[in-house]
């Protein structure tokens, strides 16, 4: 069964004092929360995972998902844990503020295997030093940071 990993940073996100609503489905469970700049709902499913973040006043949004990949089929599970771990880490780094952001249009997200780099319309991914990624795209970054507020 998937989705403790995720479970786990949920938990930590709570214990920071990040309230999160959880809704029953009958595919599995939903976890929503995020403040007055962004949203975040993580599904946890018996047949998929996923996350998705957005910005509220802005076009911008990132997911991170199983797809269509049933992942209750066996030859499915390593690509289901490769996702589940990229989500953790989504959540670890979202709560450390560890996301970088520049000018709030351009996203740098920590990976298993490096960074995305990931604006409105795109998304790269680079296995460089972070000091690189921001003298190629020539900005300052800033954590990017989840405030505490109830919406």
């Amino acid at each position: 069964m998937f989705g403790e990993k995720i479970r786990a940073e949920l938990s930590a996100l709570r214990d920071n004092g990040i309230k999160i609503e959880e809704k029953e489905t009958k595919k599995g469970k939903i976890y929503s929360f995020g403040d007055s700049n962004c949203s975040v709902e993580v599904k946890i499913e018996e047949k998929w995972l996923g996350v998705e973040f957005k910005l509220r006043h802005s076009g911008f949004w990132y997911a991170i998902d199983t797809d269509l990949y049933d992942i209750t089929q066996e030859r499915n599970k390593k690509f289901a844990q490769d996702i589940e771990n990229e989500i953790a880490l989504f959540l670890s780094n979202l709560s450390n503020g560890k996301i970088l952001f520049s000018d709030g249009s351009l996203f740098v997200i920590p990976t298993l295997t490096g960074y995305v780099i990931a604006t409105p319309s795109s998304r790269s991914t680079y296995d460089k030093p972070l000091d690189e990624i921001a003298e190629a795209h020539g900005r300052d970054f800033q954590p990017f940071a989840l405030s505490h507020e109830t919406l």
